[in-house]
């Protein structure tokens, strides 16, 4: 017990970044089922909830595409890979990274420019797969406005993590939407009645993309 206790005060700080870290990270799990706010209720899925928690209907939503975090930190990952690859082929680029602070502000102000870029991209292309027959303006203007927010709450959150947690944070939640998809996917292969052949087809391209992480 004693040696327990002093295992405890000897990791304090590590212990209380590891509870942060889950804290954050409860956070953005919570983020990407609350639904957009402002708009009618029928744009969405009714969430599955036990009837005990029937009430929190009116926040959840089943519909992953219409939640506040829903594009989670892609936006911003594929930005930052696209300025760093620009700094190889731009002259201008190069000499920002010289630059010191300077160069890195130039360097941020660019990169959450095409984060904004790629979330209304990318936020349109859900609207597009998930709600063709609700292209209101009114709708895509407030669900694009909130799905861009979302991504820079979730990059918000990352840096938290980074800086106060265990990791780094961008990493973490990849991961979390990654294990999110897995899940969803394998639910679908094992619940869904679809096709064999299908089935076969998305486990298969799992495992390629699983053997490409670990030989990469």
């Amino acid at each position: 017990m004693t040696r327990l206790i002093n295992f405890l005060v000897d990791k304090k700080k590590t212990i209380k970044k590891i509870f942060f870290t889950l804290f954050i990270i409860l956070v953005y799990v919570i983020g990407t089922r609350i639904y957009i706010p402002f708009l009618d209720k029928s744009y969405y899925s009714p969430s599955k909830l036990p009837p005990d928690l029937k009430f929190l209907e009116s926040i959840f939503s089943s519909n992953p595409s219409l939640c506040i975090l829903s594009l989670g930190v892609m936006p911003y990952v594929t930005a930052s890979i696209v300025i760093q690859l620009s700094q190889k082929v731009f002259p201008f680029m190069k000499e920002w990274q010289e630059q010191g602070e300077k160069g890195k502000r130039k360097i941020n102000i660019w990169t959450r420019i095409l984060t904004i870029l790629l979330s209304l991209g990318h936020g349109w292309t859900f609207i597009q797969i998930e709600s063709p027959s609700l292209l209101s303006s009114n709708f895509i203007f407030r669900t694009l406005f909130f799905l861009t927010v979302g991504v820079f709450i979730s990059v918000w959150l990352a840096d938290l993590i980074t800086s106060k947690g265990l990791g780094n944070g961008i990493s973490i939640l990849i991961a979390i939407g990654m294990a999110d998809k897995l899940y969803k996917t394998f639910e679908y292969l094992l619940f869904t009645n679809g096709s064999e052949i299908q089935r076969i087809l998305i486990l298969i391209s799992y495992f390629i993309l699983l053997i490409l992480t670990i030989i990469l």
